[in-house]
């Protein structure tokens, strides 16, 4: 067993464990754990559990926010439409995140499994240069742009060298030497590993198995939809309608590897959204045409159609995934289709339906995972778990029992905790 690290202490020998709502409310969380000395400024290495990577990043705050005004960013963070994507890169640019492992479950794959050395910094986009994210809480149009007057002006804004598709379509990506103030970050992407990979230490080509020595000072973040996921976008939908349309958006061949072509990346996807849109309008189309009984053609017209969307799906899966998707489509109700179409790629965002006992078996895994994190890194410095019910992504029936549950499974391997609810901080300040 390795003995844990020296750690920070201010004043209680606690663990403070932030309990918040929404995630974007973490980021003060772990400032405030920093400014009473329980982590330290820089160097901070982060154990993220979350069924999304909260990678993304705002197209309309400008980065130097980050060193001026903290409260702009947590305001900017709570105003944007997206902002419990958006708070990892913040505290990434500011320097105090040199290694961020997003511990994913086995139903999300936002990005692909791997040990990432990256840059974030600051970088210019171009007036329009619209931010399209597959990771957004709610539909929204937002551009990178700063108004003043009637003069309308492009800003520099978080940006990394990451060129995996989720930050490439996210409009997140510019090259390493074209980013300015850039922070090194090692990003690794992983399911929570097995405690034999956990307590002996593979080689570090297991992206999952992190030296003592790159470990120094860590918080652990667990957003409770790391258990059971659900999907804001789809709340109409039906599971056995929503999977096929999912399966089609996660396995077109363009966001299958890092990005090569920027251009050619992104004209691909735009050509893709208009062949799956135009699938989804024909479907519709076609309920009001047995409506009407004037389906003459029609049939070749689908086919044509689901042919065109078929070119950007691998050959070898290409039949049975489109299969799949018209026998879903078929046996869609119109409300269906139209919440589908209305949700975009947002589709394809994680939905894991759970009953008791699978419930039950993560929490369990849990507690294992974290048993052999701390016999080889000394317990986390700070905790912060995110509820996520109100925006939608961690069904509210679950809500008493994983939160209860995760807090069980930290009081056994932490001792006493210091637990700090986000609505209390403001009265904490002055502490």
């Amino acid at each position: 067993m390795v003995a844990p690290l020296k750690r920070l202490r201010g004043g209680s020998c606690e663990t403070p464990v932030y309990v918040c709502e929404y995630h974007s409310e973490a980021l003060r969380c772990l400032h405030h754990a920093i400014r009473h000395k329980r982590l330290p400024f820089e160097g901070v290495t982060m154990v993220h559990l979350d069924a999304h990577p909260d990678l993304s990043g705002s197209s309309t705050m400008p980065a130097q926010t980050v060193f001026e005004s903290p409260f702009s960013v947590y305001e900017a963070l709570a105003s944007d439409s997206s902002g419990i994507a958006q708070w990892i890169l913040p505290a990434v640019y500011g320097g105090h995140l040199r290694c961020v492992w997003w511990v994913r479950p086995s139903f999300s794959g936002q990005i692909r499994d791997g040990d990432y050395n990256i840059a974030v910094g600051r970088a210019t986009r171009p007036p329009g240069d619209d931010l399209k994210t597959r990771e957004c809480k709610k539909p929204a149009s937002k551009q990178n742009l700063s108004v003043t007057g009637d003069v309308i002006s492009a800003v520099d804004v978080i940006m990394t060298s990451c060129s995996e598709p989720y930050f490439v379509e996210d409009g997140l990506y510019c090259e390493r030497t074209k980013l300015m103030d850039p922070k090194p970050v090692r990003l690794l992407v992983s399911q929570a590993p097995s405690s034999h990979h956990v307590s002996h230490g593979e080689d570090l080509k297991d992206p999952w198995c992190l030296h003592t020595s790159d470990v120094d000072q860590w918080t652990l973040d667990v957003c409770l939809d790391y258990f059971a996921c659900g999907n804001p976008f789809l709340t109409g939908v039906r599971p056995s309608v929503a999977a096929p349309c999912a399966a089609v958006q996660n396995m077109a061949t363009f966001r299958a590897t890092a990005v090569q072509d920027v251009p050619r990346f992104l004209a691909d996807a735009e050509a893709f959204d208009f062949a799956y849109s135009a699938v989804l309008k024909d479907s519709l189309a076609s309920v009001h045409r047995e409506a009407s009984d004037t389906a003459d053609g029609a049939d070749t017209q689908s086919d044509a159609l689901l042919d065109s969307l078929g070119t950007f799906l691998p050959v070898g899966l290409r039949e049975s995934l489109l299969d799949d998707f018209q026998t879903a489509l078929e046996t869609a109700r119109e409300s269906e289709l139209l919440e589908i179409l209305q949700a975009g790629d947002m589709v394809s965002l994680p939905l894991q339906p759970v009953v008791r006992a699978d419930v039950e078996a993560r929490l369990a895994s849990f507690d294992g995972f974290l048993e052999q994190l701390c016999k080889r890194f000394g317990p986390p410095a700070a905790v912060t778990i995110a509820r996520s019910v109100v925006d939608g992504f961690c069904p509210m029936r679950w809500l008493c029992d994983l939160e209860s549950g995760t807090l069980d499974v930290l009081r056994r391997h932490l001792g006493e905790i210091q637990l700090i609810y986000s609505d209390e901080l403001d009265s904490m300040e002055h502490v």
